[in-house]
């Protein structure tokens, strides 16, 4: 890793300069390659919500923005598309079993006559490995941006709701789902051992506590935030992104599936 410029700050003055990479993250900065054209940035506000915590992992409750519930994200879209095949028992489950539709009628949990919930969680990430985060800081989306800086990685759960039909006696049946709501758990922490690199708020910045204003990129060092949260000064969170309903036609079209297979 390059040098740590931030080691040197008083852990007052470290703690501001966190606060205004928040507000640059939640404004925005065009001469930094970082326009804010979002309705509701959450990295800004996640990052405010870990400088103001003072209990270890206490959930706060977020909406999912604009950003999050078009499904532009590349990344969420695909987890989604994911969970709609082992929900048709079409792709194994994580732990590579078959899970959803097709094990509860075999095993007769479902008759097929009323509406059967189904719920899934999968990890999501925004950013997956050194050259896609990489891609992202420099040619990423704002929304892509945005969600890197906010989470990176999360858990991405579906809950729905299908319904069956079927003509006589065919193991084939026509499913149909109801509902389809998606929410996120992501556990705010930094791991110590690696680093981001992120625009500079205090570029071009004349104030006396600017840190290195002539740069407009630094690399952060995690060690600084669990300085912070060792000065209690900041504390790991877990934000809960409330479910929000899936209307994306990819996603929740009806599909036949053989119930013998």
């Amino acid at each position: 890793m390059s040098v740590d410029y931030l080691k040197a700050l008083s852990d007052e003055d470290l703690a501001a300069w966190y606060r205004r990479l928040a507000d640059m993250w939640t404004k925005g900065r065009p001469d930094l390659g970082f326009p804010q054209t979002l309705e509701e940035p959450l990295a800004g506000k996640f990052l405010l919500t870990w400088l103001d915590n003072r209990v270890a992992y206490k959930k706060y409750p977020f909406d999912a923005p604009p950003h999050l519930r078009s499904l532009e994200l590349k990344q969420v879209r695909a987890v989604l598309l994911f969970h709609r095949k082992v929900f048709l028992s079409m792709e194994k489950k994580k732990d590579g079993n078959y899970g959803g539709i097709v094990p509860r009628v075999q095993s007769g949990k479902w008759d097929m006559r009323g509406d059967l919930a189904l719920d899934y969680e999968s990890l999501c990430e925004v950013g997956d490995g050194y050259f896609d985060i990489t891609r992202i800081q420099e040619k990423g989306t704002p929304a892509e941006k945005d969600i890197l800086y906010a989470m990176h990685g999360f858990q991405l759960k579906s809950a729905c709701k299908v319904f069956a039909s079927r003509e006589g006696n065919s193991s084939k049946v026509e499913i149909r789902f109801r509902e389809w709501f998606a929410s996120i758990e992501d556990k705010y922490h930094w791991k110590t051992s690696v680093g981001l690199t992120v625009p500079n708020p205090d570029f071009k910045s004349t104030d006396t506590k600017a840190v290195r204003p002539k740069d407009d990129r630094l690399l952060v060092h995690h060690t600084n935030a669990r300085r912070l949260e060792n000065a209690g000064l900041a504390a790991p969170f877990t934000a809960i992104i409330r479910p929000w309903y899936v209307n994306d036609s990819e996603i929740t079209k009806g599909a036949t599936i053989d119930t013998k297979k």
